[in-house]
């Protein structure tokens, strides 16, 4: 027998990646091709054994096998197309009260959770397979993905989802007038949020230059470099230092490295400062960053002070 394929968590499934019932999978097949052909997920629902349990899996059956059960956190953000869920986003099942054996809880995973709490709007359902789901309106995804990641990751997430779904009245409303768990903490959140922001890792980025004290920052800045319009990552307008995260196929593609080195060549022209920030720096070195922002800026401002002593002698 060949081993289970594994497959990409993706939305929308195809038909058989849908967990079934053990009733819907005999009254399709059969109870001996049935128990031949399934592996169970949890909660009395199965799929094709040639398909890997995968989160999106557990997660539809786990939604299922609560009645009224929303799915909320990664598996929901995949299906409103948000641009960049955090890797480490769990999966969300907003089941009612009485269906759930306790307030939070697990179903078999760390990674899966079991909420309850009123949806701030009604789910959306949609037409998976032969079965209909209750997906969380984006308002109550971003509410739950939000509770569920730390400072960094959580702005990062709002910042894609007030990008991608124009939300942010809906938030702005909730956190101020629900006092409901986490509403608090949304008010500190959103205000440090910008929707121009183009990717998770320059969202990160922006943030804890904000926590470090380094303010100022402006996403996706355009500037006219060598004739060429450009938007920087992030941009230091005052000083006019851009920062460029960099990630793997900056590196591995030496048709991508040539156009960061003109690009980096043309903001040099164009009198900015570029900075290249790397993945390795973000998660495993930003102290490094700040040191070369710090040293840009004194650059600069000598450069400045240099230009001041030349002009103020010529008025002499």
């Amino acid at each position: 027998m060949n081993p289970p394929q594994p497959r990409e968590a993706r939305w929308p499934p195809e038909p058989e990646e849908v967990p079934g019932s053990w009733a819907e999978i005999v009254g399709k097949h059969g109870e001996s091709r049935a128990r031949r052909a399934h592996r169970k997920v949890s909660h009395g629902f199965y799929l094709p054994k040639h398909l890997e349990v995968t989160r999106q899996s557990r997660a539809i059956a786990a939604a299922r096998s609560h009645r009224g059960g929303v799915i909320s956190g990664a598996t929901a953000a995949r299906a409103h197309r948000h641009p960049w869920p955090a890797s480490g986003l769990p999966e969300i099942i907003v089941a009612r009260r009485s269906n759930s054996h306790s307030r939070h809880g697990d179903l078999g995973a760390d990674d899966i959770r079991l909420i309850s709490r009123n949806l701030a709007r009604p789910p959306e359902t949609v037409p998976a397979g032969d079965v209909k789901l209750l997906i969380a309106a984006p308002v109550d995804t971003t509410i739950d993905c939000v509770a569920a990641l730390p400072d960094d990751e959580a702005v990062a997430f709002l910042d894609g989802a007030l990008h991608t779904w124009d939300i942010g009245r809906d938030l702005h409303q909730w956190a101020h007038q629900s006092r409901k768990h986490g509403c608090r903490r949304m008010r500190d959140l959103l205000p440090r949020t910008d929707a121009r922001a183009e990717s998770r890792p320059e969202s990160i980025l922006r943030y804890r230059l904000n926590s470090a004290g380094y303010h100022g920052w402006v996403p996706q800045f355009p500037v006219t470099a060598g004739n060429v319009g450009h938007f920087i990552d992030l941009a230091d307008p005052y000083h006019r230092i851009a920062l460029e995260f960099h990630g793997a196929g900056h590196w591995d593609d030496p048709r991508q490295r040539q156009a960061d080195a003109e690009r980096t060549n043309r903001l040099r022209q164009a009198d900015w400062y570029p900075i290249e920030v790397t993945a390795s720096d973000l998660w495993g070195n930003f102290p490094r960053i700040l040191r070369s922002i710090d040293e840009a800026r004194r650059t600069i401002e000598e450069e400045w002070a240099a230009a001041r002593i030349i002009q103020q002698s010529r008025w002499r």
